[in-house]
């Protein structure tokens, strides 16, 4: 019985050690590396920008121009456009 104990001890024991020893590989390899925010592409300058861009929106851009409100979009916002 004791046997069994030490043997499943040893196990949690060197279970332990694997863990904490990727833990510091990983840690250290982490230090290394510089924190890199990917570049993002630049945020449409307006909401006829955004209309125009979308494939999902031809209806709508279609309907702003007919309106006769791209220029009015264009302007200074806040804009709150339904679709």
């Amino acid at each position: 019985m004791k046997n069994s104990t030490l043997e499943v001890l040893k196990g949690v024991f060197r279970l332990k050690l694997f863990i904490l020893t990727v833990f510091l590989i990983t840690a250290k390899s982490m230090l290394g590396q510089p924190n890199v925010v990917p570049a993002e592409e630049p945020l449409p300058a307006t909401v006829v920008d955004i209309i125009v861009g979308s494939a999902d929106h031809t209806t709508l851009a279609t309907a702003v121009t007919a309106a006769d409100l791209v220029e009015t979009l264009q302007g200074e916002g806040p804009f709150t456009v339904f679709a």
